[in-house]
C-alpha cells in the first residue's frame, strides 16, 4: 500500500512536467493508475477487518474520501490554475496528497495476523458459487455505464449551453456532492435492510435518471440531475465491494474475491466509457 501512495504522489509531480500527451498518459495513466489499485483493495480489506455490524455503514464513511476528494481538488485547481500556473497548480496538490499519505502510511495496520501461507491469486471456488458469479455479471454491466456521467456531462453542458460557462466545471463537483450524500445515508440503510437491497434499488434508480438525462434542457435540470444521480451512483459504487465481502464465505478469501471482482469491474469501465462517447457522438441534441 506504501508503495502505491508514492506511486501516486511520483506521477503527480512528474504530471506537472509534463508537457505532450504520451507524458501525460505516462504519469497519469500509468503511474497514478497503477498507485491507486496498489491502495485501493488492501484499504479496503484493512478497513472492513474493524467492524463487523456495521460494515455497510463504515464502508460508506470510509468511501467518502473519494467524492470529498472530488470536491475539493477541482476547485483547488480551477482557482490556483489562473494564478500560479499548471505546473505548480498540480505541484500543490502533489504535496497535499504527500502530506494526507503519512496518515495511512502510519496509522492503517491489518487487524488481524497474516496466517504465513501463500494464498492464491485466484479463488477457484469463486467460480462454482453461482451468487458470487450472478452478482459480478450484474455489476460488470452496470459498470459498462455507471460513470458516464462523471466524464461526460460537462461536455454535454458546455455543447450544448445549459449553463454559463463558469459554472460547467461544477457539474462534475456537483456529482461528487450527491455521492457524498449516497455514500451515507443508503449505506447506513444497507445494515438495516441489507446491503444488496439497497445497492439493486440504488442500480435501478442510477438506470431511471440515465434516461431522464435526456430530457435536461436548462441550468435547473442540470443541477437536479447532477445531484440525484451522484446519490444514486455513488450507493452503487461503495455498496458494490460490500456485497463482495459480506458473501465472501471466510475473511481469508475475501480480499481474494475483491480482487477478482475488481479486474473484471476496471476493464468495464475502461471498455464502457470511450464505447459511451463513441456513441455520444458530438454530444449536441440532435444526435
Amino acid at each position: 500500500m506504501i508503495g502505491g501512495l508514492l506511486l501516486i504522489c511520483f506521477g503527480m509531480f512528474m504530471t506537472s512536467l509534463c508537457s505532450t500527451y504520451w507524458q501525460v498518459l505516462l504519469a497519469q495513466g500509468v503511474c497514478v493508475g497503477i498507485g491507486m489499485g496498489l491502495i485501493f483493495l488492501p484499504a479496503t480489506a484493512i478497513q472492513s477487518q474493524y467492524f463487523a455490524k456495521r460494515r455497510a455503514f463504515a464502508m460508506g464513511v470510509v468511501g467518502t474520501e473519494s467524492p470529498v476528494g472530488g470536491i475539493i481538488f477541482p476547485i483547488i485547481f480551477s482557482h490556483l490554475l489562473p494564478k500560479i500556473g499548471f505546473g505548480w497548480t498540480t505541484r500543490v496538490i502533489a504535496f497535499t496528497i504527500l502530506g494526507l499519505s503519512i496518515i495511512p502510511a502510519v496509522f492503517m495496520r491489518p487487524r488481524l495476523s497474516a496466517s504465513g501461507n501463500i494464498r492464491s491469486l485466484v479463488d477457484a471456488s469463486a467460480f462454482r458459487d453461482m451468487a458470487f458469479v450472478t452478482f459480478i455479471i450484474g455489476a460488470l454491466l452496470t459498470f459498462l455505464v455507471l460513470y458516464t456521467a462523471f466524464f461526460y456531462i460537462q461536455v454535454f453542458d458546455e455543447l450544448n449551453n445549459l449553463s454559463p460557462i463558469e459554472f460547467t466545471p461544477y457539474t462534475v463537483t456537483l456529482l461528487n456532492v450527491g455521492s457524498v450524500i449516497g455514500r451515507l445515508l443508503p449505506m447506513y440503510l444497507s445494515d438495516k435492510y441489507g446491503v444488496l437491497n439497497v445497492t439493486i434499488i440504488s442500480t435501478f434508480a442510477s438506470a431511471i435518471l440515465a434516461f431522464g438525462w435526456m430530457g435536461i434542457k436548462n441550468l435547473g435540470g442540470i443541477v437536479v440531475f447532477t445531484l440525484l444521480y451522484g446519490i444514486t451512483s455513488g450507493a452503487t459504487v461503495v455498496g458494490t465491494p460490500v456485497v463482495v465481502m459480506v458473501g465472501s464465505p471466510d475473511m481469508s478469501r475475501m480480499g481474494t474475491r475483491l480482487g477478482m471482482a475488481f479486474i473484471f469491474f476496471g476493464i468495464a469501465i475502461l471498455v464502457g466509457i470511450p464505447i459511451v462517447g463513441a456513441i455520444f457522438g458530438d454530444f449536441t441534441r440532435t444526435r
